[in-house]
């Protein structure tokens, strides 16, 4: 095969984010917008493109451009294929473009999806016929130069799409979903670093390990009541264990002021609740609510950077033509 080409979903944390860092389950979701690779074999050296983001290697894995003393944003993406290849056996260069729908620094795990539709294009490319598993370890690695330490969550729900509990690598349920909810997302604009928020998030658990324990606790009654709401299609239910878990997050300082202005602005749609998704500090926020608030939520388009509603339980990674 010369070309190869795969995709794999965005995705929100329903509840859950930070405390799956400490390995408490989370409840994620795959969702509508897609990250594309496409990827051709090259000669003498390798091309990874996304949008006016070059980077080039030469066939000894030499950087080309940029030059070495300016940061290489694509660097975690060819480390991750170079590694994917020598462990398959293929030494090869080759060029890969990368076309994503997905808010990047925004919490809908941009930077998972386009490893894992790049691990799989790459195995497609080459006929390395490389599952579900592999697919994670590989963008795991990625993933861990991105942001430092990741839970894992967003790599696996790009690659198995759906709906999951997710406790860990490798330690995960699917959901089964009668009634395939839809999601308003809000995304403030401000950009914030995963590994930062994390590392915060981690501090304030070292300094206050009594009072972390009990909102964990406070935390899984939570997840109980939301995990039983979303396989019954209970939106309304749904939606008010999302602000309980928002409320959580305030309190670990993971909140910011651009994330109360859209957290305020979707309750202000009549949502039945809303919560950030991923790290916080900025990106998205997320609600449920009737079809009416849905229906309006238009009206914020001007306010904020995006604002789309997506359906959730979406496929996971899969080859394009």
């Amino acid at each position: 095969m010369m070309k190869a080409a795969a995709s794999a979903p965005g995705k929100v944390i329903l509840l859950g984010e930070h405390f799956v860092v400490s390995g408490y389950p989370a409840l994620v979701t795959a969702i509508e917008p897609r990250a594309v690779v496409r990827v051709q074999r090259g000669e003498k050296k390798t091309v990874v493109k996304s949008g006016n983001v070059v980077g080039i290697w030469s066939e000894g894995g030499e950087q080309l451009y940029p030059p070495k003393n300016i940061k290489n944003h694509l660097q975690p993406l060819y480390d991750m294929a170079t590694k994917l290849l020598e462990e398959n056996s293929v030494h090869a260069c080759f060029e890969a473009e990368i076309f994503s729908q997905i808010p990047g620094s925004a919490g809908l795990g941009s930077s998972a999806a386009v490893s894992v539709a790049f691990a799989k294009a790459l195995s497609d490319l080459y006929g390395l016929g490389l599952g579900h598993d592999a697919v994670i370890k590989y963008a795991m690695l990625a993933e861990r130069e991105f942001h430092g330490t990741p839970s894992g969550i967003d790599p696996h729900i790009a690659a198995l799409g759906g709906a999951l509990l997710y406790s860990g690598p490798g330690n995960y349920r699917r959901v089964n979903i009668n009634n395939l909810l839809e999601i308003a997302v809000l995304n403030t604009g401000v950009r914030r670093k995963t590994s930062a928020m994390v590392a915060h998030v981690q501090e304030f658990a070292r300094k206050n390990p009594e009072v972390f324990r009990e909102m964990a606790d406070f935390y899984g009654e939570v997840l109980a009541g939301g995990l039983e709401a979303l396989e019954k299609g209970d939106a309304a239910r749904l939606g008010r264990l999302m602000t309980l878990n928002h409320m959580l997050l305030r309190v670990l300082g993971v909140s910011s002021k651009a994330v109360e202005k859209a957290f305020e602005a979707l309750m202000g749609l009549g949502m039945y609740g809303a919560k950030l998704t991923g790290a916080g500090g900025g990106g998205c926020v997320i609600a449920v609510g009737p079809q009416t608030s849905y229906g309006r939520l238009s009206d914020l388009s001007q306010q904020f950077q995006t604002a789309f509603t997506t359906k959730i339980a979406c496929r996971g990674v899969v080859s394009e033509a």
